[in-house]
């Protein structure tokens, strides 16, 4: 009999799958264990070491902005206003830098091939290059969206004309303002001028070219410092007008002296040449010193103190009515009398009209050569100005070649346009020795051979102290049947110019 209790039941830890017995058997096939998944905890506590790993590299490559991560994960209120302004002012400066010219406007203009401008509109950095207009786009903002709310304006100075300005900053943020300078050969605007649009050329042909410069003329007192333009008005090839830097020569002009001084200037790019010239005396024209005129003035004649003059001011008193017969007679004022003329100054005398510039005197060349060495001719001399200042002209000499075959002192006159003035030239040809001749043995028969000499054109070829020739035009000198045993140096000599270096070390032909 089975007890009516039953006793508590035992779980096995590893259950076993039960499966329906095949058909045919009488009993069932024993199951095989199967093992229990590790608990949750556990499988965390596995993948900590690789999760941490993970973010210790994402907080490295968001502190980098690699592959613009930082964009991706920060809202563009957390990334204004210093990045909007960072980005676009370093795509400026890097165009700046590869500008040739640069041309300002206060107007957006039209576009232009072979141009590139840069300009901020509705808050928003555009670039029109080759005439499409493009939205600067943040490389830092999120994806499409452009740098906005910005500020941006253009100037240089007259104290340094190839130097460009340029503000950009923030709208909203005044104190995230940057300025930046890049050097452009030439900037057409005003000084100190303040633009919104710069327009880039790269290349030397696209500024017009500098059609015309106007001449320059100034008036100064003596012992009174003068300071040379650095920038001048020029007139461009397509009819507009901007500033220009120039070069003077000399740079300093002396005022110490009543007179005429000039200086020439030359600008870049420009075939002609500026006259500056500057009147100097110790004549000022002044309407100083004029008499000073005022109201005239009277007497009163004895007798007639109660009368009164023009213009004075009196105290009235109290009327009394005289006496017809006591009544003293008055006597009459004479006019008074007319003021004096003032002496007529006279008027200052006009400053003179500046004498033309002429060539007073040319400077003499010198030059020296060794002997046998060429020479070319200058195809320019420096000529001394009237205005003492000096320029470079052309000249012609005569003779136009100067022999340096032989030695001596060798000279040429030289001529210039527009003066009786000469130039000379004057050519030291120090003496010199021929140069060592190549030497070249061919073996024939026996100890017979052929040598074959080179050297300068008119040299005595020696064999051993004896002439054996002399080298012709070609330059070479061939002596045939000579005993080599007894051949031990060879050297040239020639009128005119010291011996060759003997040599004594043949080579094979």
């Amino acid at each position: 009999m089975l007890n009516s209790k039953s006793e508590p039941r035992q779980v096995n830890p590893h259950p076993q799958k039960s499966h329906p017995a095949k058909s045919g058997q009488g009993k069932s096939e024993s199951v095989q264990p199967v093992s229990e998944k590790p608990p949750v905890k556990q499988r965390l506590r596995r993948w900590l070491p690789l999760i941490g790993v993970l973010v210790v590299l994402l907080v490295t490559l968001l502190y980098l902005d690699v592959f613009g991560l930082k964009a991706a994960f920060f809202s563009k209120q957390e990334m204004d206003p210093i990045t909007q302004v960072r980005a676009p002012a370093d795509f400026i400066e890097s165009r700046l830098a590869e500008a040739k010219a640069a041309a300002l406007f206060e107007q957006v203009p039209e576009p232009a091939r072979g141009t590139l401008d840069l300009f901020v509109q509705e808050g928003s950095l555009y670039v029109v290059e080759d005439g499409v207009m493009e939205a600067f786009v943040n490389p830092s903002a999120e994806s499409g969206e452009t740098a906005g709310d910005l500020k941006l304006a253009f100037s240089f100075e007259e104290s340094a004309p190839d130097q460009l300005n340029f503000l950009i900053g923030h709208a909203d943020a005044p104190e995230y303002d940057m300025m930046r300078t890049a050097q452009i050969r030439r900037i057409q605007g005003s000084a100190g001028k303040t633009y919104t649009v710069v327009r880039l050329f790269f290349d030397e042909t696209g500024m017009p070219p500098v059609a015309q410069v106007e001449d320059l003329s100034f008036e100064v007192l003596r012992n009174t410092s003068f300071e040379l333009p650095k920038v001048i008005k020029a007139v461009l090839a397509d009819g507009s007008e901007t500033n220009i830097p120039i070069q003077w020569s000399p740079r300093v002009i002396d005022t110490s002296e009543n007179g005429v001084r000039g200086s020439i200037g030359t600008i870049e790019g420009y075939e002609g040449e500026v006259t500056l010239t500057l009147i100097i005396s110790d004549q000022v024209a002044s309407n100083d010193g004029a008499p000073a005129l005022g109201p005239p003035t009277g007497s009163i004649v004895p007798g007639a103190e109660a009368a009164q003059l023009p213009g004075q001011a009196t105290v009235s008193e109290p009327a009394q009515v005289p006496k017809p017969e006591t009544a003293p007679a008055l006597t009459p004022i004479p006019d008074p009398a007319p003021a004096p003329k003032p002496e007529a100054k006279p008027a200052p005398k006009p400053a003179p009209k500046p004498a033309p510039v002429t060539i007073q005197s040319l400077r003499s060349v010198e030059a020296s050569v060794r002997q046998g060495e060429g020479y070319t001719m200058p195809t320019t001399v420096v000529a001394v100005m009237s205005d003492k200042t000096t320029k470079k002209v052309a000249v012609t000499w005569n003779p136009s070649v100067l022999d340096t075959y032989s030695a001596g002192t060798k000279t040429s006159t030289g001529t210039v346009s527009g003066t009786t003035a000469k130039a000379a030239l004057t050519l030291t040809v120090s003496k010199s020795a021929l140069a060592a001749p190549g030497v070249a043995v061919s073996k024939v028969s026996g100890m017979d051979a052929n040598v074959r000499v080179t050297g300068r054109a008119g040299a005595t070829v020696l064999f051993n102290g004896y002439g054996v020739g002399t080298i012709g035009s070609s330059g070479v000198l061939t002596v045939v049947g000579v005993n080599v045993d007894t051949l031990q140096s060879v050297k040239l000599t020639m009128d005119g110019w010291d011996p060759s270096p003997a040599v004594t070390t043949f080579v094979l032909y």
